[in-house]
C-alpha cells in the first residue's frame, strides 16, 4: 500500500536498482526487507540497491516499463 510506483533497473551486469515512489516515507526495516527479497530472487552474485524517487518518468514514447535491462 505504501509503494505507488516502482521500476527495476539493471545498472550493470550484476547490479540491480529497485526504484520506488512511496505515498509516505517507509521505515528502514521495510527498505532492508525489499532489498533482501530481491536479493533472494536474483542470487548472491548481484548487488541490489534501493532508491527512492518523487516520480519515475515514462519513456519518451509514452510507455511505462517496470523492468529495464541492459
Amino acid at each position: 500500500d505504501q509503494i505507488r510506483q516502482f521500476k527495476i533497473v539493471q545498472i550493470s551486469k550484476y547490479h540491480i536498482d529497485v526504484r520506488i515512489v512511496t505515498v509516505t516515507p517507509i521505515p528502514e526495516d521495510e527498505k532492508v526487507k525489499i532489498v533482501a527479497d530481491f536479493q533472494s530472487l536474483v542470487g548472491p552474485k548481484f548487488v541490489v540497491t534501493l532508491s527512492e524517487h518523487q516520480y519515475i518518468p515514462w519513456f519518451p514514447n509514452g510507455k511505462y516499463k517496470a523492468l529495464v535491462t541492459l
